[in-house]
């Protein structure tokens, strides 16, 4: 389960955030998931959990946003979103070889921290 490497890259890069900080404890985290990871939403947030223990990001609460991938043809330079995403036919030319706009990522984008006399 590869959940568990990525809950720990997020959980680390998190814990970095609360110690640029004074190490204030987290109350929620949010990241972008590019569909194309295949990752879990129920597997990674189970193992941010069980990682986060008696972390500063104990409690917090991991919400994601999943990115649907997006590409644009090599032919034609249509921008689509394929219906399947092992399918990658271009609707406007029928090429198959695209280049990846979107789909693939894994970014930290919020971390909350409590304040800092909670």
């Amino acid at each position: 389960m590869h959940e568990f490497g990525i809950a720990q890259a997020i959980l680390q890069a998190t814990i970095d955030v609360a110690k640029a900080h004074e190490s204030r404890p987290v109350e929620r985290v949010k990241v972008r998931i590019g569909r194309l990871r295949q990752i879990v939403p129920d597997s990674l947030t189970f193992a941010f959990e069980a990682l986060a223990k008696d972390t500063v990001v104990a409690g917090a609460v991991l919400e994601y946003e999943i990115v649907p991938p997006r590409l644009r043809c090599k032919k034609c330079a249509a921008e689509y979103a394929p219906e399947e995403d092992w399918l990658w036919q271009c609707p406007k030319c029928g090429e198959s070889k695209a280049e990846l706009l979107q789909g693939e990522e894994l970014l930290l984008e919020t971390v909350v921290l409590r304040d800092g006399d909670s």
